[in-house]
């Protein structure tokens, strides 16, 4: 909270007139009392009232945004590339003291996924951007007038999604001042909202080679289940049998004790392995990446229509930590997850080389994959190509179940590629005929 109102202090000092400054206020109260025992009336009077002109117009610049509270929400909140979302902003003046001007400013990089649909409160942005922050091309820009005391103001705006991607409200800020223009400051909008999520493009693809697949699968460790409400018939009972098979509507007619028979069944599941890295490197493919991501995406969607349990592992990402998603997981939790992730950044040259280092393979979080593979009736690995195949948690699975699925694949490293077999992501591309 000190950091904050730290910060808040400092926009102050940046964003206003110099006439509030300290070092003006300052030089006006040593002149104003020179004034004074100068015994100068006129001068001395103009002097202190620009003092408290000064001093009264930053006290109500530093508290016009106390008790100011900010809620966001769209709807939908998650969407797909080309749709619309309705998002709405509230602010909230929860004191006695009214807001002469309020204004929302939100800058957007040129990679935002959400874009407004008017493009009337759009300006460029001209502040200067801090090292390491993203590229802001634009800023939306919106200014309202007199808020009062216990108003509450609510704003809608139709957004349309561009790219995948998670759109945050974390650098919104809400700025007001003073009623004479010369005090301006700026916080944070403090906001619980989750990131907004547009979700990989949806392409036209056939599922029935990964329903092939399932019913290929082995079973024992991949798990052959029995479904109790199906029942294939009985047998007598032995002692070493449990005592939840016994049939008891039979042993109530006095019947001898018989074992229940529950028929065998493969659970249909397809756990997904993403290697984010393999796309990345000194020459990263983005658009080779976008495009693996889409075609994984109406997988999953098109997975759940055959009501078939998907799972997914992600490595480490520009912003986002390691993460395994077991077989069952909702898909719209999957597609969250796609939605936010990207590979790393090439890394810098090493020495007095210019030359970027290579690629490094990507880092899983090993034992929840490994658990959520062993679980699976398939492990499909996308990868980029063969080329840069690799890795601690590849060597690691079952080639058995293991089904690689690369965007450009190589027929002389197919002898290469750990014995799995092979799903070129473009054999699951479903063309589009137009009458």
């Amino acid at each position: 909270m000190a950091a904050e109102r730290q910060e808040a202090r400092t926009a102050i000092g940046q964003r206003s007139s110099w006439l509030i400054s300290p070092v003006c206020l300052g030089i006006m109260a040593v002149l104003a009392l020179l004034a004074i025992l100068a015994k100068t009336t006129v001068l001395a009077s103009v002097l202190v009232f620009l003092l408290l002109v000064g001093a009264c117009s930053r006290l109500w610049g530093e508290r016009s945004l106390f008790r100011v509270h900010f809620s966001g929400s769209g709807e939908p909140s998650r969407v797909f590339p080309g749709d619309e979302m309705t998002m709405e902003w509230t602010v909230q003046n929860d004191k006695l003291l009214p807001l002469i001007w309020l204004e929302l400013w939100l800058p957007l990089p040129a990679s935002c996924p959400l874009w407004p649909k008017d493009d009337s409160d759009l300006h460029p942005y001209d502040d200067p951007i801090p090292e390491g922050e993203p590229y802001f091309q634009l800023v939306l820009s919106r200014r309202f007038a007199f808020l009062m005391a216990h108003q509450k103001l609510c704003w809608r705006a139709v957004w349309t999604a561009r790219r995948r991607g998670l759109f945050s409200l974390s650098s919104l800020r809400i700025c007001s001042g003073d009623g004479l223009g010369l005090a301006q400051t700026e916080c944070r909008a403090d906001s619980d909202t989750p990131p907004f999520a547009v979700y990989p493009a949806i392409q036209p693809v056939t599922v029935d080679p990964f329903l092939r697949n399932l019913w290929e699968a082995s079973g024992d460790a991949k798990g052959y289940l029995e479904d109790p409400t199906i029942i294939k018939g009985n047998r007598a009972y032995q002692p070493s049998d449990p005592w939840k098979r016994i049939n008891w509507r039979l042993a109530a007619r006095g019947l001898p004790l018989a074992i229940n028979l529950p028929e065998t069944i493969l659970p249909k599941s397809a756990h997904f392995i993403v290697d984010g890295e393999s796309f990345g490197g000194p020459t990263p493919d983005s658009d080779g990446f976008e495009d693996a991501l889409s075609l994984l995406a109406s997988v999953l969607v098109g997975l759940e229509a055959a009501q078939v349990r998907c799972g997914l592992t992600l490595p480490k990402g520009r912003t986002t930590a390691p993460a395994t998603y077991p077989c069952g997981s909702p898909t719209d939790e999957l597609l969250y997850a796609l939605a936010g992730y990207d590979f790393l950044p090439p890394a810098e040259p090493e020495g007095s080389s210019s030359d970027p280092p290579p690629a490094k393979p990507s880092r899983f979080d090993i034992a929840p994959a490994l658990e959520a593979c062993s679980a699976a009736g398939r492990c499909y690995y996308l990868v980029r190509d063969f080329s840069r195949l690799g890795g601690g948690l590849l060597e690691r699975l079952e080639t058995a179940s293991l089904v690689l699925m690369p965007l450009h694949p190589e027929p002389a490293a197919r002898g290469a590629a750990f014995d799995a077999d092979l799903l070129p992501l473009e054999r699951i591309r479903r063309e589009v005929r137009h009458v």
